[in-house]
């Protein structure tokens, strides 16, 4: 597909499309077969066939899982023309558009060491958000520093990838020259990848010499090692963990957060404040209820603990936090499949007011079309307001709507949605 390509040259080519199969031209009749399973068997093609087919033919023919995606392609193209250098290289790189993005560093080879606003992330940085490794090799190639650090941030892109859970990209990066040594603030790489509950990271690092943390420890279960870290220095057991600006966490926390069980009764046994608190005043029985760790949660119970009752009032029950964790990861994933299936087990879900997920600090209180817009997962937001999701919601840490979200990320696609969406 080349990239001034406009939506209308599709629609075009599904009405031709269609018009064809519904005159019994085999080729035609062959290629909505292919692509749409509910035609496979069809006996009168021609009488069941409709447009949306049609469109899922030119989708799929063009690299597009859907019709849905392929107009959110042309859609973030076109928004891309009308943008300083910066701001249309983070869209090209959103809708991963090789192509378009190779065309445009030709042109603009410079543009590849700019500062996209408001993080200071360079190009490289979006493309490791984005765990998109085909992007990362044409940036790479073209020059881009692979030890950039944000101007907002400190961290390189390495760094970015293993907070976004993207360790198959952040073990690349490490074997193509990322160094692992870059301090992000009071953060190291270390610490990034424990609190991502990354281990394959963090045994690479290992494997690279460098030194483990106590948090380190915990996420790979690794009892021994935290024995000797708390008998060399009892006050790893006080140390924090940062997973947000303004919220860092205890050890027993952190093996909270990652639903370890037995590596908190260790804790607890070697000296852990089990009452401690994070910022935010939460205890560790509180961000188990939060990230939906229900093993966690029933063992801190055993010790004695009990969870903000009004944190216990928004997810009503253990059971039903791990559902919403589920569901949670299902929308930042744009995991559609697995969103109907949480949603279809429990409808109550659609305007739920999520936990801090996260454990982060900094998204308690959003419903499931704000994390759908942040993260421009437009095929789940038409579902979300199919099923009823109230665009008006406003989340309870930031008094934000979804269209102010997907605004914050600078998800112009999903913008104009929600805004055509509204009554």
């Amino acid at each position: 597909m080349t990239v001034n390509s406009n939506l209308d040259h599709y629609r075009r080519q599904a009405n031709e499309l269609l018009q064809l199969a519904q005159s019994n031209d085999k080729d035609a009749v062959a290629r909505l077969r292919r692509f749409n399973a509910d035609l496979v068997r069809a006996r009168a093609l021609a009488d069941e066939a409709m447009l949306e087919h049609a469109q899922q033919v030119i989708a799929r023919e063009n690299g597009f899982s859907n019709w849905v995606r392929l107009k959110s392609y042309l859609g973030t193209l076109q928004q891309s023309h009308q943008q300083s250098s910066p701001e249309r290289l983070q869209t090209l790189i959103r809708a991963r558009d090789f192509e378009a993005l190779h065309e445009f560093i030709e042109r603009v080879p410079t543009a590849i060491q700019a500062r996209i606003e408001p993080t200071g992330n360079t190009a490289l940085h979006e493309a490791a958000a984005e765990d998109w490794l085909d992007g990362v090799e044409l940036l790479l190639e073209s020059g881009a520093d692979i030890n950039a650090t944000a101007t907002q941030s400190s961290v390189t892109p390495l760094q970015l990838a293993i907070g976004y859970g993207h360790s198959k990209l952040a073990l690349w990066l490490l074997e193509h020259g990322a160094d692992a040594a870059i301090q992000a603030g009071d953060k190291s790489t270390m610490k990034i990848a424990a609190g991502a509950n990354d281990r394959a990271v963090i045994q690479k690092l290992l494997d690279r010499d460098v030194q483990p943390d106590i948090f380190s420890a915990i996420t790979l279960q690794d009892e021994t090692m935290i024995r000797k870290l708390v008998i060399i220095d009892a006050s790893v057991l006080q140390h924090r963990l940062r997973l947000h600006e303004s919220v860092t966490l205890p050890p027993l926390h952190v093996a909270a957060k990652h639903n370890l069980p037995r590596i908190m009764d260790l804790l607890i046994y070697l000296g852990a404040e089990i009452g401690g608190v994070d910022e935010l005043n939460r205890t560790a029985i509180d961000l188990a209820l939060h990230t939906g760790q229900r093993e966690a949660y029933e063992r801190l119970q055993s010790h004695g603990l009990a969870a903000d009752p009004k944190l216990l009032a928004l997810v009503q029950s253990p059971e039903r936090s791990e559902r919403i964790a589920r569901l949670h990861t299902a929308l930042v994933k744009g995991n559609k499949a697995k969103v109907i299936e949480e949603l279809d087990a429990d409808p109550s879900l659609i305007n739920q007011l999520l936990p801090d997920v996260w454990g982060s600090g900094g998204t308690y209180g959003a419903a499931p079309l704000h994390w759908a817009a942040m993260f421009g997962h437009l095929d789940i937001a038409k579902l979300l307001l199919e099923r009823g999701a109230n665009l008006e919601l406003k989340d309870l840490t930031h008094d934000g709507t979804p269209i102010g979200w997907a605004k914050e990320y600078r998800r112009q696609e999903m913008v104009e949605f929600l805004a055509k969406s509204r009554p």
